[in-house]
């Protein structure tokens, strides 16, 4: 695996599909996930568009080796009724057809969130069929606005360390996603029948309402197959480190009533820091660094994983 993977372009999707790349806890390296996929999309040929989710602590600029200082930024767009999300948007000079938004000097009275109104102001723009794909690099947390756009998103990834604070989030924001889908597909009586258990866990209100309704259980079940969710493993050091991954897949499994993916993991390694200190992007380094194959694979994987069962079929 690695580089041969990225020689020919793949299907270029019908509209616009939105990726979320979430995890609950800061310093995971969702933005660093979230910049190297996109920079992968833009080289395919797709057109690319990476949302600055991380209100106050912007750095995805950076991460894209540009300049941090943008002329304009999310809040114009929010704040000005007549601008145009493309006049917002900054072109990448790393690779063609990549665009991002920074939220650099945003200033929202909401506590650092964006109101309902302004999400879906910002989601009704991205969806112009101009973008091929739009990445949300979320903030860390699960405030609501953090978890709504990980529900809407057609392609929804979660970042995590070995570290076991990094795992805790990781649970904790899968459990208030799953929460949350449900408020949003069951009437509320119906919700109260899932919630009506002492353990909060997602196994228990599925078995609650399994046993009480069957209807509201079909209902429920089918809503939560919108949930696939790819799991990526950052800043892994040991060999137990990378095992993380299937264990956390198993348990999802059999926690979750739908399904994950275990994408991968990237080790840590200098080269990240290197990358990032030469404002070049870990993708686009010369060289086959580890982590930068690892990206390559992830990429790989998720974009066409018929094509890479194949080749590892035939391997």
């Amino acid at each position: 695996m690695g580089q041969d993977k990225l020689n020919k372009p793949y299907k270029i999707p019908n509209s616009t599909q939105f990726m979320a790349i979430g995890g609950g806890k800061g310093g995971i390296g969702k933005s660093f996930v979230s910049s190297n996929l996109a920079i992968g999309l833009a080289n395919q040929g797709y057109k690319t568009c990476l949302i600055d989710l991380d209100i106050g602590a912007s750095n995805v600029p950076t991460l894209l080796g540009e300049n941090p200082i943008v002329n304009k930024t999310l809040d114009d767009f929010l704040k000005v009724p007549s601008v145009n999300i493309r006049e917002v948007l900054q072109s990448s000079t790393q690779a063609k057809g990549l665009y991002y938004l920074s939220s650099h000097d945003l200033t929202l009275i909401n506590e650092n969130k964006l109101t309902p109104f302004e999400l879906q102001k910002l989601l009704t723009a991205l969806s112009s069929p101009f973008f091929h794909y739009v990445i949300f690099d979320l903030a860390a947390g699960t405030n609501a606005i953090t978890t709504e756009i990980f529900l809407r998103a057609q392609h929804k990834f979660l970042v995590t360390t070995p570290d076991p604070s990094a795992i805790e989030n990781f649970y904790a924001f899968l459990r208030r996603s799953f929460q949350e889908l449900l408020r949003n597909t069951l009437s509320p009586q119906e919700f109260a029948l899932a919630a009506s258990v002492k353990e909060k866990t997602p196994t228990l209100w599925m078995s609650n309402i399994k046993d009480k309704s069957p209807e509201t259980y079909v209902k429920a079940k089918n809503a939560l197959q919108t949930l696939k969710t790819h799991i990526i493993i950052n800043q892994c050091r040991l060999k137990e480190d990378e095992d993380l991954l299937t264990s956390i897949q198993q348990v999802c499994n059999a926690h979750f009533e739908f399904d994950f993916n275990a994408l991968g993991c990237i080790s840590y390694s200098d080269d990240v820091w290197i990358a990032l200190r030469n404002r070049l992007p870990l993708m686009l380094q010369p060289g086959h660094s580890t982590p930068k194959t690892q990206l390559i694979d992830i990429f790989a994987k998720w974009l066409n994983p018929v094509k890479v069962v194949n080749q590892i079929q035939r391997a």
